[in-house]
Order: structure tokens, then sequence, then C-alpha cells
């Protein structure tokens, strides 16, 4: 994770090759955001062995510096991905997904701006699946009205890939999950990566990557697609397309999407280029002539 630039007239944090934290373990998972007090907040995993950390950072008011909480998560637990937002009364929202034997768990928790837990502490779990072989998200955003949305996707039985979202109006109880509408899109390919962007018309966007389709050695074509909606997803428009790759050797994956003040809308994505890739299962290969066949 590298620092980034900031574009407002006070002294910038470099985008200078530094590393975002002093950990020399492995680090992933990270989300972003700008306060309303102006600090820079973000959040990552750390894997620390036996138990990972979720490590919260926060920028002075001059955005010149990190400061770092830890919360370690249960003993023994993987983490996967965060997501946050600002909540009322400037707190912040976190949410993650964390693992266990085969069990998967999102849960939420509440601080403040500076990483301290409210009074008392405001943690706990929104969902658990331990059914389901591939899961992907969560992403959350605040909506127009002060209420929450959260989208992640899973595996729901052999290759049925969906995604689901859940409303909150005090980021604490979460409604059941509604699938989104993507009928449009074929059911068996998998949907990954949402990411979601309130615009400031009010309106959702939700984005994610799609398996258009897979090639004779297990290629994936994937591309950028998002629906829109005005009613927090309850009705969306038919997914259409960010991203037009045609081809096995270029593809792209995992979007983010922000809003500028001047209302434009900005897209960051994963372009992936491959090599070659080939082996003994590969179409045309002719094993037995070969000295390296297996």
């Amino acid at each position: 994770l590298c620092k980034f630039l900031s574009m407002e007239n006070i002294d910038p944090i470099h985008f200078d090759g530094e590393y975002l934290s002093t950990s020399a373990i492995n680090e992933q998972y990270p989300a972003a955001r700008v306060h309303s007090t102006g600090r820079l907040f973000v959040a990552f995993m750390v894997d620390n062995g036996t138990t990972d950390i979720l490590r919260y950072g926060y920028t002075d008011a001059a955005r010149t510096y990190f400061t770092y909480v830890d919360f370690t998560l249960t003993n023994g637990r993987t983490g996967g991905e965060v997501t946050f937002c600002e909540v009322a009364d400037s707190y912040v929202g976190l949410i993650w997904a964390e693992t266990y034997g085969g069990t998967r768990t999102v849960k939420y928790r509440k601080i403040t701006v500076t990483g301290v837990d409210a009074d008392p502490a405001v943690t706990g779990t929104i969902l658990t699946n331990n059914t389901a072989d591939f899961f992907t998200g969560p992403t959350v955003a605040t909506l127009a009205d002060n209420s929450y949305i959260m989208v992640y996707g899973v595996q729901d039985g052999d290759d049925h890939y969906h995604l689901y979202y859940r409303t909150s109006s005090d980021f604490l109880t979460w409604a059941a999950a509604v699938e989104v509408d993507l009928s449009t899109l074929t059911d068996a390919n998998r949907k990954a990566n949402p990411a979601l962007l309130v615009l400031s018309d009010g309106d959702v966007w939700l984005l994610f990557d799609y398996v258009e389709s897979i090639g004779p050695n297990d290629e994936e074509l994937t591309n950028i697609y998002y629906v829109s909606s005005s009613d927090k997803l309850a009705t969306n428009s038919t997914a259409a397309a960010l991203t037009t790759y045609t081809e096995y050797g270029e593809v792209a994956e995992h979007p983010a999407t922000a809003q500028s003040a001047a209302g434009t809308v900005y897209m960051v994505f994963d372009r992936l280029i491959s090599s070659l890739k080939m082996d003994k299962d590969s179409t045309g290969w002719t094993g037995a002539q070969s000295a390296i066949s297996n």
C-alpha cells in the first residue's frame, strides 16, 4: 500500500513511493475515504500469522501523517475485504468479512474518526454463511437520507452467482438480504468485486466485474458492468458494460469509483494482461511427444 496525494490547498501527503504503514507482513483489502472533518481515513487487513488484524488509520487535520489503530480479530480468524463509510454524528462505520473453519461472517464496528470505540462499544454481526463456495465483498455506502446500503455476492449452489443488498437505518440493524436484479446476465457466470457509488442526486450505482466467457484452458474474459437505481436497489436498470474487452489476454476486474465536486464520475479498475498459459491439459498439447509432457 502506498501513500496518496491530497489535492487540497494544504500540505499534501505525497505519492512518493513510501509505504502507507511500516508493517513487514502481508497487507490487503484497502479502503480509503475523506471524512467530513477533512481528515483522510483508511482501513485494511494485516496477515499477522494465526490471527489477522483490521488496521484503521487516520490523518491529522492538515493531512501530513497517519496514525494507526489495530483491531485484532478473534483468535484464528482470517480477515477478508474491508469497507467503511461515515455514519451519524461523524462516526466511522467499519464493515469487514472474516472466515473461520469454513464459516464466513460479516461484522460491523462503529468508531470515531480517530479510531476510538463508541461508549459502550458498538460492534456486532450482520450475517453468517457456511454454505457458499464463493463470497465477494462487502461494500457499503451512506445514502442521501442518511441510511446505509451494503452489497455482497455469493455462489448459491453449483454455478449460481448472485449479488445481494441489505439496508439499514442505523448501521446496527440490517434488513434481510434481497437479490440485485441481474437477470439479463448469465446466472452461472461469476459476478464479483461489487463497488457502490451514491451520486450527488441520490441515485445509487453498483459496479462489479462479470465473467462473460471462459476459454478452452479456463481463461476468463471479464469486463466491468454497472446498474443504477433511484430507490436503494429495490429496482435497478439493466446491467450494462463499462469496459469492452473482447480477448482473454486483456480483461478488466475490481472496479472502484468516485464522484468529484464538479459532478464527474471517475472509475479505476485492474487491467490484466496475461502471457501465454499452457500446460499438459491445454488444447493442442502433444503430450507423449514431449519430454516435459507431465
